[in-house]
């Protein structure tokens, strides 16, 4: 555990320090307390107790503004969408092939001279 400081400056030490995992600011005078590393000591007061803070990396999926998921989507819906668009026009290319071979004998079929 840290040290112990009053007023804003339990989380502006803690953001500040790149040591500081968490930080805890207790109500009724209880003050702030600041963890290095894994979160041990922690207690649990049943009156004015602490609300725990708890650094995260910006990077981290779960706890970012979600701009990563909503690329992670676009890239996935586009994908589809381009599979889509290639299986269509294969479709439409092998139809027009198939018309076009039926056409051949059709045409080889008829009788020459008529």
């Amino acid at each position: 555990m840290g040290c112990w400081m009053m007023g804003k400056a339990c989380d502006v030490g803690c953001l500040s320090d790149c040591n500081c995992t968490s930080f805890a600011f207790g109500k009724n005078g209880l003050g702030c307390v600041t963890w290095t590393g894994d979160l041990v000591d922690i207690r649990t007061y049943f009156e004015g107790g602490h609300a725990l803070f708890v650094k995260v990396s910006a990077k981290d999926p779960d706890f970012s503004s979600g701009k990563k998921r909503d690329r992670t989507g676009k890239v996935i819906g586009w994908s589809i969408a381009g599979v889509s668009v290639v299986l269509i026009l294969s479709v439409i290319l092998f139809c027009f092939w198939k018309r076009r071979q039926k056409q051949a004998k059709a045409d080889a079929a008829a009788p020459i001279g008529k």
